[in-house]
């Protein structure tokens, strides 16, 4: 999945669903120069998220669609794709989405949907994959290794292709929150030099793989 062109800076929409770190590491990376980028929207599915409190000190225009104002999962899914396209996203990035984006919003971006996980997939993903959850069942599964998964975004959850991933050890000590602290610290590295590659126009899908172009 190659963009087309390589005009910088690359226009993102950001989704989110609760405190916005994810958001936070994203904003962090353009301010330092590592990710030519620019958050033109941020897309909330709950109003109490502190992502969206992030957005505003940094005069970013926001949105929530929240599922329970909607009578069906179709219908919020037409209100999110009708809303991302108002704000003409090159690219748009989940971070910690709690929603799953369906068929209407995936029709619209086709291959411009970016999200990022706490595990190395196909590893600890799917419904129910989420948060501590993850790191618990990696614990509990006794690994050696956990990390991070960038990936496209497709209809199976947690199962688009994969385009970065990085691994942490796993510590005879670690507790769900020591081991999680360390993921995250890793996706603040990974995510922005995942969305860089694309802005680069350095991504190309074949098959089920994500090649990175020189």
């Amino acid at each position: 999945m190659s963009r087309e062109t390589s005009a910088l800076p690359l226009r993102l929409a950001v989704l989110v669903s609760g405190s916005g770190t994810t958001l936070q590491g994203l904003l962090d990376a353009i301010d330092a120069g590592k990710l030519q980028a620019e958050i033109v929207a941020v897309v909330s599915s709950r109003r109490e998220a502190y992502a969206l409190e992030r957005a505003h000190r940094r005069n970013i225009p926001t949105h929530v669609l929240r599922p329970r104002d909607f009578l069906t999962a179709k219908e919020h899914d037409a209100a999110l794709a009708k809303t991302l396209r108002e704000v003409s996203p090159d690219l748009i990035v989940l971070a910690g989405y709690m929603v799953e984006v369906n068929d209407v919003t995936l029709g619209a971006f086709h291959g411009r949907i970016m999200n990022i996980h706490p595990s190395l997939l196909p590893a600890f993903g799917g419904r129910g994959f989420y948060g501590q959850r993850v790191h618990k069942a990696v614990l509990d599964a006794g690994c050696k290794v956990s990390g991070v998964t960038v990936h496209f975004v497709e209809a199976e959850v947690d199962g688009g292709p994969i385009i970065l991933q990085a691994a942490v050890e796993v510590e005879d000590a670690d507790t769900c929150e020591t081991l999680a602290a360390r993921v995250n610290e890793l996706e603040r590295r990974l995510y922005p030099r995942a969305i860089q590659l694309y802005a680069e126009g350095r991504l190309c899908q074949v098959g089920r793989r994500v090649r990175i172009l020189k």
